[in-house]
C-alpha cells in the first residue's frame, strides 16, 4: 500500500511546463471527477489534497452551489497511474463538502472547500503548513493532471506531473500583473517562474502547492487562479494554507474521523480501503462532456 507512519513522507522519496511525476512521491494528490462520467473517463475537473484519511482540501471553486445535489458532484481518486487507460488504485464517495464561509464567487477570496470522504482511505496524507509560516522566497512544488499549454485540451494527459516554482514574496509578486489581485484579495500567495514557461493551468484548481523541508511535504497553498498560463510576469494565484488553518483545524474537528489519522501530530490508524470494483453511489451511466475545459477549473483573468 501507500502508507506511512506520518504525513507527507513520500513513499518513493504537465502542468505547463512539467515532468511525469511518480505518484508514490506524491500519495496525497486526490483527483476529483465527475461521477457521471465516471464510468466512462477520467476526465478531472479539479485536483485536490488528502488532509486526513477521510479529508480532502480543495479549491471553492470546483463546486457550484447553485447546481442541484451539487455536493454530490465528484468522486475522489486515487493514485491515478495513467488517466488515459483508467488505471487508478481506489476511489470514494463524497458525503459532505464545507465551503469556506467567507469564499466570495466574485471575487474569489477565500477559495477553499473540505470535502468529505465516504470512508477512511488508505493513502498517506500531507501536512499541513503551520499558521504564520512566511519565510517566502521559498522552493516550491505544484502537481496535476490539467492543461499543458493554455489553450490545449486534457485528452493527451495521462500521467500526474509536476513543476518545480518559486513562492515569492509579497512584494515581488506586487511588481507583476497580478498585483491588482493582491490589493483586491487576502490569504493568497503567488508563486510560480516570473521568465513564464511553468505553471499550472486548467483542470489543475485545488490541486497542491508543496513546500518540502527535511523531506516532509507541507500544503503549503492550493491552486485557485492566474493570467493565462505560464505567461511571463504572471505568477499563478494560492490560496494560502497558513492563513486559514483556524478554519481547516476548526473542520477537522468538527467532523472527526472514526480512526485517528496519520500526521505531524497523530499515530497510526486502521483504514479501510476502498474498492475498485464497485460503483459510485447515484453514478449515471452518460456520454462525457464535450466541453474540454471545465467551468469551474482554475480561471483566467
Amino acid at each position: 500500500g501507500l502508507l506511512t507512519e506520518k504525513c507527507g513522507e513520500s513513499v518513493a522519496s504537465r502542468i505547463v511546463g512539467g515532468t511525469v511525476a511518480n505518484t508514490r512521491q506524491f500519495p496525497y494528490y486526490t483527483g476529483l471527477i465527475r461521477k457521471k462520467y465516471f464510468n466512462r473517463t477520467l476526465s478531472l475537473a479539479c485536483g485536490g489534497s488528502l488532509i486526513r484519511s477521510n479529508k480532502v482540501l480543495t479549491a471553492a471553486h470546483c463546486y457550484d452551489k447553485s447546481e442541484p445535489n451539487w455536493m454530490d458532484e465528484y468522486v475522489a481518486v486515487f493514485d491515478i497511474r495513467d488517466r488515459c487507460k483508467r488505471q487508478y488504485d481506489g476511489f470514494s464517495d463524497i458525503t459532505y463538502v464545507d465551503m469556506h464561509p467567507l469564499w466570495n464567487t466574485n471575487t474569489k477570496n477565500c477559495d477553499l472547500a473540505i470535502a468529505t470522504l465516504q470512508e477512511n482511505v488508505k493513502y498517506d496524507t500531507i501536512c499541513l503548513s503551520p499558521k504564520g509560516y512566511n519565510k517566502y522566497p521559498t522552493s516550491a512544488y505544484v502537481v496535476g493532471l490539467g492543461l499543458t499549454e493554455e489553450e490545449g485540451t486534457t485528452e493527451n494527459v495521462c500521467n500526474l506531473l509536476q513543476i518545480n516554482i518559486q513562492i515569492f514574496t509579497r512584494e515581488t509578486c506586487m511588481g507583476t500583473v497580478m498585483a491588482g489581485i493582491l490589493q483586491r484579495r487576502t490569504g493568497i500567495l503567488c508563486a510560480g517562474v516570473l521568465s513564464g514557461q511553468f505553471d499550472s493551468c486548467q483542470g489543475d484548481s485545488g490541486g497542491p502547492l508543496i513546500r518540502v523541508e527535511r523531506g516532509v511535504h507541507y500544503l503549503q497553498g492550493v491552486v485557485s487562479t492566474g493570467a493565462g498560463c505560464g505567461r511571463a510576469n504572471s505568477p499563478g494565484i494560492y490560496a494560502d494554507v497558513t492563513a486559514h488553518r483556524i478554519w481547516i483545524d476548526r473542520v477537522l474537528k468538527k467532523t472527526p474521523q472514526t480512526n485517528p489519522a496519520p500526521g505531524c501530530q497523530y499515530g497510526p490508524r486502521t483504514t479501510v480501503r476502498p474498492s475498485r470494483g464497485r460503483t459510485p453511489s447515484s453514478a449515471r451511466r452518460t456520454s462525457p462532456s464535450r466541453s474540454r475545459v471545465s467551468p469551474f477549473t482554475k480561471r483566467k483573468i
